[in-house]
């Protein structure tokens, strides 16, 4: 099936990363109103989305073999008319009230200039707010969003700030990761650039940073390139039981996959 017709993997990191409700302040019954009704119409839209893309891969599967062209399907659902509602909000309320709509409007899709304004005013009006703690875990895919001269000049910004440890934390991490990744593990510069993570990890004191890092120290560590793969068991299509190390010394391709 093409890839365009199973696109779960956006839809998770979609989900994750488009509510990006502002946990402090509590939100005042107006702004919680508001947020809910505008959370019920991107749900609808996601729902909408996934029953359209469902119906293009029947219908590709009923296509098969017959040279039909499959029409094009957007990878994600539109959500720029949406976004806008978002910053309307936005303006309606004041004070950090505002952050409950900014903050999920900046990762939804739309212009990278519009992201690019979110987050200034973001930055520029509610600094001082710990509500922008929320934007912690957005730190290593930022670029994404704004850009890489506005995802670095944010996190320049933040990081001159000073006070949002858990940003700083995540601040840190994506920095750090391609040191991480690039370097073999047990070399000066691995071993270093783990040890200026792990610190910025307690000084941020969040179970999400520390729940990613030791998964990505326990990657590389563990099933790194070049390190012994863990002993694998399971039971063929005929039903006989194996192990991975019955292969052992022999070349072999595992391949993990699954249907949702």
């Amino acid at each position: 099936m093409p890839p365009m017709i199973k696109p779960q993997l956006w839809i998770l990191s979609g989900l994750l990363l488009c509510p990006l409700v502002a946990q402090e302040p509590a939100p005042s019954p107006e702004v919680k109103k508001r947020l809910e009704a505008l959370q019920v119409e991107q749900t609808t839209l996601i729902k909408e989305w996934r029953t359209k893309m469902q119906e293009a891969a029947k219908a590709a599967e009923a296509n098969k073999g017959s040279g039909k062209p499959i029409p094009a399907m957007p990878m994600r659902p539109d959500m720029g008319a949406l976004r806008q509602k978002y910053i309307e909000a936005a303006g309606e309320f004041p004070g950090d009230d505002a952050l409950h709509f900014l903050l999920p409007a900046l990762t939804m899709s739309g212009e990278q200039k519009q992201s690019q304004a979110i987050l200034t005013k973001i930055l520029t009006d509610h600094i001082e707010s710990s509500a922008i703690d929320e934007l912690g875990g957005l730190m290593p895919h930022l670029d994404r969003f704004v850009g890489k001269e506005a995802g670095e000049s944010a996190r320049a910004s933040l990081v001159k700030h000073g006070k949002h440890k858990r940003v700083l934390g995540w601040i840190t991490f994506a920095r750090e990761e391609s040191a991480l990744r690039g370097n073999p593990v047990g070399s000066a510069e691995y071993d270093a650039a783990k040890s200026t993570v792990k610190a910025a990890m307690e000084a941020a004191a969040s179970d999400e940073l520390t729940e990613t890092v030791q998964g990505l120290f326990t990657e590389l560590e563990k099933f790194g390139v070049g390190m012994v793969a863990p002993d694998i068991a399971g039971i063929d299509l005929e039903g006989v039981e194996f192990k991975l190390s019955d292969y052992k010394g022999k070349i072999l391709f595992v391949d993990f996959w699954g249907d949702w």
